[in-house]
């Protein structure tokens, strides 16, 4: 994921990424995140916080222009949707 981050975010309008269990515990995540050039929002199908104690804190987040969680594939859709809307706003 950290390869896909560095080779894709100087070419992208923005990515949403779902990182899954990295999100706890993976602090190269969170610097690939923190060096890209585009906007990235982070992406839970679940309610991470309706989950275990280790799952509703994600150390990729701060990272993030946002964080989307529990609405399933419908988060996908406004993840999306948040970037191309930042770009249609864009100078």
């Amino acid at each position: 994921m950290v390869d896909a981050l560095q080779a894709y975010s100087e070419r992208a309008i923005g990515i949403v990424c779902n990182p899954g269990a990295l999100s706890h515990y993976r602090y190269a995540l969170r610097d690939a995140i923190s060096d890209c050039r585009c906007p990235v929002i982070e992406l839970h199908f679940s309610n991470i916080h309706a989950r275990e104690e280790l799952r509703r804190y994600s150390v990729t987040a701060a990272a993030c222009k946002g964080l989307i969680a529990g609405m399933g594939w419908a988060g996908l859709v406004a993840g999306v949707s948040s970037i191309l809307d930042g770009v249609s706003k864009a100078p």
